[in-house]
């Protein structure tokens, strides 16, 4: 879509197609799944079940380059680009993963990922060298997996999420190592924390609280860019949940106490890579000149300019922490008045449900029967 200022002053609530768009031809099939480049500008990758992946320039509509699956006896099912936009990794519909420098194809690298039914997902894990697939194994068990470019022979950590019928949709927050799924169908949205140590190609997984949410089941989910992201309250991520008849705006936060709303949180916001501007032209990335460039453009989220978390003095961080501690302290003396309060009527209510039980089994023993099988003639005077 074009959408332009004048067409938000008029107000108009439909578009034209032809005025105020661009219709792309080429594929064969309808799209299953795109994907706009990292750093070049009005660059758009397309795959469709025709067996093919194309790459546009969606300023002019014109087609780039285009690369073939064919050989693979199946079609390309989801994609992303590496940071850099230099590879294009592609999940085809039978498990196999293909990573790929659309401008120089002969470098193609594929594996077997996954063995299960279903398709699978595939998601590059931010400045790095590693990729994650999302899929099943034989038995339709999910699982998730983690691959190094530089040595993709075996993956470098497998992980079972579960047995389920949906296949688990990865969404990776790369500027703190999160991976959160989400699966159609259902509403538990799995969340872990990844330690990656890159030069020795170990990455350990730390599976944090599920979110689970209410209402209908999933449909489908999206992640906003972390600009979007509010750091006054530890926002790390904001989730778009679409579920039958609703669409749902789910906040993830980190816990951190109020009286350290005055500082912005450093620890949890490194400078994000998606500032939302190219750094790099089509003609430039097609011709692979790319002077100076090694990932997107950063931009700090400390607009408001606050003092850094990082940078507390000795003596703030004692006080916060004596403070911190008082409220701890006065947490778990509540908790245990509330614990012993429980634990009295427990006892009153034990006592009670005693002395039910004692008079119920008095009056079962003491019960007089109303029809005696006596005569009359048996009793004595």
């Amino acid at each position: 879509w074009k959408i332009s200022p004048e067409v938000l002053m008029e107000g108009r609530q439909t578009f034209d197609p032809e005025k105020d768009s661009i219709l792309i031809r080429g594929h064969n099939q309808s799209v299953t799944v795109l994907s706009f480049h990292p750093l070049a500008q009005d660059v758009l990758a397309t795959a469709t079940s025709d067996m093919t992946t194309k790459i546009w320039d969606i300023h002019t509509g014109k087609e780039k380059m285009t690369i073939n699956s064919d050989n693979l006896n199946s079609h390309v099912v989801d994609l992303d680009w590496s940071y850099d936009g230099s590879q294009l990794v592609q999940m085809l519909r039978n498990g196999t993963l293909c990573v790929v420098d659309p401008r120089q194809q002969s470098g193609m690298q594929t594996l077997n990922a996954h063995s299960g039914p279903k398709p699978c997902k595939v998601s590059w894990l931010g400045n790095s060298t590693m990729f994650l697939s999302s899929g099943q194994d034989v038995s339709s068990t999910r699982e998730f997996k983690i691959w190094d470019i530089r040595k993709v022979e075996q993956p470098i950590l497998t992980a079972n999420l579960g047995v389920g019928s949906s296949v688990f949709t990865p969404h990776y927050i790369e500027d703190n190592n999160v991976i959160l799924f989400s699966a159609r169908g259902e509403s538990t949205m799995k969340i872990y924390e990844l330690e990656m140590r890159e030069n020795e190609h170990v990455v350990k997984e730390h599976h944090c609280t599920d979110y689970i949410a209410t209402g209908a089941p999933t449909i489908a989910t999206a992640m906003l860019p972390r600009r979007f992201c509010d750091v006054s309250k530890c926002e790390v991520a904001r989730v778009i949940r679409l579920s039958k008849g609703t669409v749902e705006d789910i906040s993830l936060k980190v816990p951190r106490a109020k009286d350290l709303g005055e500082y912005f949180h450093d620890d949890l916001y490194p400078d994000t890579a998606r500032a939302g501007k190219p750094v790099l032209t089509l003609e430039e990335w097609v011709s692979g000149s790319e002077p100076n460039v090694t990932g997107p453009l950063t931009k700090s989220m400390n607009v408001n300019n606050l003092k850094l978390f990082s940078q507390r003095s000795e003596a703030e961080k004692n006080a916060k922490k004596k403070a911190a501690n008082a409220s701890a302290n006065t947490f778990m003396k509540q908790r245990q008045e509330r614990e012993k309060r429980e634990n009295e009527r427990n006892q009153v209510f034990n006592q009670f449900a005693a002395m039910a039980t004692s008079h119920a089994n008095w009056a079962e023993n003491n019960k007089v029967d109303e029809n005696p099988d006596i005569s009359d003639g048996e009793w004595s005077d």
